[in-house]
């Protein structure tokens, strides 16, 4: 089993933080869970992953209440949640289903604070915003102007 592979940035309310893992093997009749640290203040969580072997996984994300923010039964999939209230997520990768067949998932998760989702958000608006410019797309340039 790959172990997840952690990198930090530092903020001033949260860090960056990215897990990765290409291989991670999910055995028959099992649940595998990733404590994911977020932020009570908020945090923003974007998923991206994808099942190595055909199956049925399942796909749970849960706050620190058990409140369950994502729940799907996809091979494939990405997600971006609004994290309030919670220090951590769990993110469970669920092949009790499976009799014999393991399965192994690929997946990236990151966690940005507020302000780093913000400017993020920002960043791919100007990008737009130019592109648009560029190629003299007014339409999208005034519906880029009206969201900001």
């Amino acid at each position: 089993m790959a172990e997840p592979k952690a990198t930090e940035s530092n903020d001033d309310a949260l860090p960056m933080l990215t897990l990765a893992a290409s291989d991670l093997e999910v055995p028959a009749g099992t649940t595998v869970q990733i404590v994911v640290p977020t932020h009570a203040a908020g945090a923003h969580l974007y998923l991206a992953y994808a099942e190595n072997a055909q199956g049925d996984i399942r796909v749970e994300i849960a706050d620190q209440h058990g409140h369950t923010l994502y729940d799907e039964l996809n091979t494939t999939g990405e997600v971006a949640l609004a994290v309030h209230n919670s220090d951590f997520c769990t993110l469970s990768w669920d092949n009790s289903a499976a009799w014999m067949s393991a399965a192994s998932v690929s997946y990236t998760v990151k966690v940005l604070s507020e302000k780093r989702a913000r400017e993020a958000e920002a960043g791919r608006a100007q990008g737009r915003l130019l592109a648009a410019a560029s190629l003299g797309e007014l339409d999208v340039i005034a519906e880029l102007a009206a969201a900001a």
